[in-house]
Order: structure tokens, then C-alpha cells, then sequence
């Protein structure tokens, strides 16, 4: 798991959101979400961890890794409550909580929703377990 505050999270957030925290936190993320945008995310026939600098040099990147370094960018923008959740579909999804509303990042597609929309995918699709820099829930019978 990538640390929040690892030196390289923290130089590529000064890179890409120089004017944080003098921006809104919605806007931060927007910026995020622009920059996740310029990684393809490719589904490898092995599964290996990458590091935030391989990723920023590869422009490339599958599910799990790319949430795990915008759940590290949103830890170390001071959100404290982001989880990344494994769905049964092998799907990634990282939940935040921004001005009281819940809110889900897909970086298969690099959109994000929220509201009634997370509710609606996680009824079609369930979540085998989350974890995050602090915990891990299981959520298999």
C-alpha cells in the first residue's frame, strides 16, 4: 500500500495541484481526476504492485494500482475517510466523503460519481472487501 505523505505522492501533488490548499478541495480532485486521465489503465496477465514514480513515468497502470495511488493523493490532501473497494467483478472503486456527500471514483473509466449512483452499482455489482492506510473489511460470507 502506498503511504500518504510518501515523498513522491508528495511531489507529484505539488506538481499537479501547485495552488493546494489555496483551491477548493473539489477542484483538487478534479485535477486528480485530470491527471488519472493521461494514465491508460491496462489489465496486466500478472498482477504486480508499481511504484507512484513508475506509474508517472509509464502513463499506464491497472485498476488496483491507480486506486491505490488516488487513495494515497486523497490521504494526503487531509481526507480521512477513503476506502478502496474490491468488488466481485475484479472492479476497484475508492469511496471518499467530500462536504457531507459520499462520492466513488472509477479509474477503470476515470469518472466519478455519487449520491444514488453509488448505491445503484454497488446493487449491481458487490464489494468483496475494502481496505484503506488504516483498515480492512471483508465483506464475503
Amino acid at each position: 500500500m502506498v503511504k500518504p505523505r510518501q515523498q513522491y505522492v508528495e511531489i507529484m501533488l505539488k506538481r499537479i495541484i501547485p495552488e493546494w490548499p489555496q483551491i477548493g478541495a473539489m477542484e483538487a480532485i478534479e485535477r486528480l481526476i485530470g491527471y488519472f486521465r493521461s494514465i491508460e489503465t491496462c489489465e496486466f496477465a500478472l498482477t504486480f504492485w508499481m511504484k507512484p514514480e513508475e506509474i508517472d513515468e509509464l502513463r499506464v497502470a491497472d485498476q488496483a494500482n491507480k486506486s491505490i495511488l488516488f487513495a494515497a493523493f486523497l490521504r494526503s490532501l487531509g481526507f480521512e475517510k477513503v476506502k478502496i473497494f474490491v468488488m466481485k467483478s475484479g472492479s476497484y472503486y475508492i469511496w471518499f466523503f467530500l462536504n457531507n456527500e459520499e462520492y466513488l471514483f472509477l479509474p477503470k473509466n476515470n469518472i466519478l460519481i455519487k449520491g444514488e449512483e453509488i448505491s445503484k452499482l454497488f446493487a449491481e455489482d458487490s464489494p468483496l472487501y475494502s481496505f484503506s492506510d488504516l483498515s480492512y473489511e471483508n465483506f464475503e460470507e
